[in-house]
């Protein structure tokens, strides 16, 4: 069974590297995006995806409030939650690890880390039986 991913981040470009790297990755797939905290939500409680990456910043709101959407809506896959930010002060690291997020990586020198722990999760979901 393929392990499923949602990606809300407002810059479409970030949107379109992360698919074409992503779609690399044997046994992932990618089930939706969003560019908007509101159409995040909305998709993330329809699709019930295994992982979430979220930006922190966008144009209106933050990545937070989709981390307490989803950890307040009680998800059937209660996916894993990382945040994916140009934003890298370690206080916001310990915040957003506070509020649920499950990983926190820098857009610049982290990508390789984010892709790791994408390929151990899909690694592991195949090893029990998905």
């Amino acid at each position: 069974m393929e392990t499923t991913l949602f990606m809300a981040d407002d810059s479409v470009i970030i949107l379109r590297a992360l698919t074409e790297m992503f779609s690399k990755i044997p046994g992932l797939k990618l089930v939706g995006s969003a560019e908007t905290v509101e159409s995040a939500k909305e998709a993330i409680a329809r699709l019930d995806p295994d992982i979430v990456i979220l930006d922190y910043q966008f144009k209106q709101g933050n990545g937070l409030e989709i981390v307490r959407f989803i950890l307040d809506s009680q998800l059937k896959r209660n996916p894993r939650i990382f945040i994916f930010t140009n934003y890298g002060y370690p206080a916001l690291k310990r915040e957003c690890l506070a509020q649920g997020a499950d990983f926190f990586f820098k857009k610049i020198g982290e990508l390789e880390l984010l892709i790791k722990e994408i390929k151990n999760i899909c690694h592991q979901s195949s090893n029990n039986g998905g």
